[in-house]
């Protein structure tokens, strides 16, 4: 099903994914696909909006929350067991991709992994996972839910993560419901009559990394502006490596700006390495001291092995998260 965060306002901040495990309407989501909401709908398959009342749990660390939907006599999807995932049996991803409601995409799981210095489990699975997935569920082939589809990785074929399933289960206990506490609004300090200056972005670590990919990054923030910067190894063909350096600055809620990418090529032997440049454009759309997301243009690498990559006009996500 679709979840639609909303602002204070009753405007849309953005959308993710989501599924029911009760018949009174305790649905499961990605906590970064309602962080910075005030409320909050579902849609159904059948069409159907659901107000959701509130939160019932809220597990920050494994990226995971419960909501309330209001109504009753829902539709479930019932839960599995991380223990008893395999590498290598297929699997199932159900999501909202691009707000493409229904979507289902099937593969396998390839590993099973940890992040985190060892603190969060997770499924790396070949089931497609994309914008708008997070949040969604990744079945076995028994219907039971076996993780909460989360990220993927962008320099990767097929790299996708789930969250395990054994996670949800403490956040089902509380029937407690509390209200949507949104990040940007938590502030009892009272306004003073001066210039207002304008709003800077939140106090993140200085080292990130890449999902599971390892390849550092760098990021400072300084006033409106956004700096990343970074390296990746090569492929060890081709590509033998990448330097990039970000230059973005804040609009609204997203910050955006060029990427200065440069790449070392072997145009077909040791001799003929060239480091060419080209410049994309990229989008910070989620910002937080546990979680960057965003997206960039894809490199066009052009026809022949001997041209300098261009920009593409197709764009794919990224997502960060802080180094331990």
């Amino acid at each position: 099903m679709l979840v639609v965060a909303l602002d204070k306002s009753g405007q849309e901040l953005g959308q993710g994914s989501g599924f029911i495990v009760t018949h009174d309407g305790k649905v499961v989501t990605n906590y970064h696909v309602i962080e910075n909401a005030s409320s909050a709908l579902i849609k159904s398959s059948n069409g159907a909006f659901y107000p959701v009342e509130g939160i019932l749990g809220l597990d920050e660390e494994n990226d995971l929350a419960v909501l309330k939907a209001s109504g009753k006599d829902f539709p479930i999807l019932p839960l599995g067991y991380s223990a008893r995932v395999r590498v290598g049996e297929q699997v199932i991803a159900i999501g909202s991709p691009l707000a493409l409601e229904g979507t289902v995409s099937n593969g396998i799981v390839s590993a099973m992994r940890t992040i985190k210095d060892g603190k969060v489990k997770v499924i790396q699975t070949t089931a497609a996972i994309s914008p708008g997935s997070s949040g969604g569920a990744l079945l076995n082939l028994k219907g039971e839910v076996v993780g909460v589809t989360s990220y993927h990785l962008i320099r990767g074929e097929n790299i996708n993560f789930a969250i395990i399933v054994d996670y949800i289960r403490p956040l089902l206990a509380s029937n407690e419901i509390t209200a949507f506490n949104p990040k940007e609004e938590v502030s009892t300090e009272v306004p003073k009559p001066q210039v207002q200056q304008p709003e800077k972005p939140p106090e993140i670590p200085r080292d990130w990394i890449d999902v599971l990919d390892e390849s550092p990054v760098t990021v400072r923030a300084d006033g409106d502006y956004l700096y990343l910067e970074g390296s990746h190894a090569g492929n060890g063909s081709y590509i033998r490596e990448t330097k990039f350096i970000c230059d973005t600055k804040r609009r609204g809620d997203v910050w955006v700006g060029p990427c200065h990418f440069r790449m070392l090529l072997n145009w077909g032997s040791a001799i003929s390495e060239t480091w060419c440049p080209v410049d994309l454009q990229e989008k910070i759309t989620s910002l937080s001291p546990h979680r960057i997301e965003g997206e960039i243009q894809v490199i066009d690498f052009g026809a022949t092995v001997q041209d300098c990559p261009s920009p593409s006009a197709k764009r794919i996500h990224f997502t960060l998260i802080p180094q331990d």
